[in-house]
C-alpha cells in the first residue's frame, strides 16, 4: 500500500488505481531498477520496490544529488583572510576618544533645519502623488473640471447632472 501512494505521489496521478494489469513504459525507470530478460523473446520486469522517477515534467533525469550537510569543502585562502587575522598596528599618533563631547549648538541648528526642508519636501512629494494618482484614476471626477470632456463621454451637459441621475437611482433601490 506504501508503494502504491509513493508510484501515485511520483505519476502525479491522485485517482488513478494501481492493479495488476496496470503497466508502465520502462522509459520512467532508471535502467538500475530494471531486470533485462534472459532470452531475446522475454519481458522486462522491475526489482521490487522499483518508483517511476522519469517524465517528461522532469526532462526524463534526475536532479543532480546535492552533497550532504557532513560534506565539507575547504574554502581557498584569500588574501583578506590574512588581512582581518591580523591586529591593526596601534598608531600613538591619533588623539583618542572623547567620550563627554557634545555636538555643537550650531551644528544641531543647522541638522535641524535641514530635516525641516526635507519633511516639507516630502509633503510636497506626497501631494503630487495624490494629485497624479487622482489624475491617472479612470472614474467620472477625472472629468469633472471640464463640462467638454463631461458631455463628450456622457452625454450629460455637466458634472452634477450623471450625479444627480446617480443619487435618483440609488434612492429608488
Amino acid at each position: 500500500m506504501e508503494l502504491q501512494k509513493r508510484w501515485l505521489i511520483k505519476i502525479r496521478r491522485t485517482n488513478f488505481t494501481i492493479t495488476n494489469h496496470t503497466r508502465v513504459c520502462s522509459r520512467h525507470f532508471q535502467s538500475t531498477e530494471l531486470i533485462e530478460p534472459s532470452t531475446p523473446s522475454g519481458r522486462r520486469r522491475l526489482k521490487n520496490g522499483a518508483i517511476p522517477l522519469l517524465f517528461q515534467w522532469n526532462n526524463f533525469t534526475l536532479p543532480a544529488q546535492r552533497p550532504s550537510v557532513w560534506h565539507r569543502e575547504e574554502r581557498p585562502e584569500t588574501g583578506m583572510d590574512i588581512i582581518q587575522n591580523e591586529d591593526p598596528p596601534m598608531d600613538e599618533h591619533l588623539p583618542d576618544h572623547d567620550y563627554c563631547s557634545s555636538a555643537e549648538p550650531a551644528a544641531i541648528d543647522l541638522a535641524l533645519d535641514h530635516i525641516q526642508d526635507l519633511q516639507a519636501e516630502i509633503a510636497s512629494q506626497r501631494k503630487q502623488m495624490e494629485e497624479m494618482a487622482l489624475s491617472n484614476k479612470f472614474g467620472m471626477e477625472r472629468f469633472a473640471a471640464s463640462d467638454d470632456d463631461i458631455r463628450f463621454y456622457t452625454r450629460f451637459a455637466s458634472y452634477s447632472h450623471p450625479m444627480a441621475f446617480w443619487r435618483q437611482i440609488v434612492s429608488n433601490t
